[in-house]
């Protein structure tokens, strides 16, 4: 018992700093106009991770927990995150950095 409440207590810190963490670096890096659109965008994709997460469990492990199903999950995960790496590796816009004379055209 001790053990079970002093690892979800370490799951609980961890997930509760980074989640603070990101809403600072959030408010430190958008623009002072634009913080209620980020603030909003960033929650929204939360919840969307959330609700993916536990769609995605529920359906791999419908019937039953197994180390297939666990693989099953691994490879979704590997999956998306080449998808998002290719994205970001093809996206031009983040090959230069942003001049203030962008900004104002968007």
């Amino acid at each position: 018992m001790v053990l079970a409440v002093a690892v979800t207590l370490l799951f609980g810190v961890t997930t509760g700093t980074s989640v603070v963490g990101n809403q600072t670096a959030l408010y430190a890096q958008a623009p002072a106009d634009q913080i209620g659109t980020a603030s909003g965008l960033f929650r929204t994709f939360s919840y969307t991770g959330s609700i993916a997460s536990a769609t995605i469990t529920g359906m791999v492990f419908r019937t039953e927990v197994t180390d297939r199903g666990l693989h099953t999950i691994a490879v979704i995960l590997v999956a998306g995150g080449a998808a998002v790496l290719l994205m970001t590796v093809l996206d031009r816009r983040l090959r230069t950095p942003a001049t203030p004379n962008d900004v104002e055209k968007e």
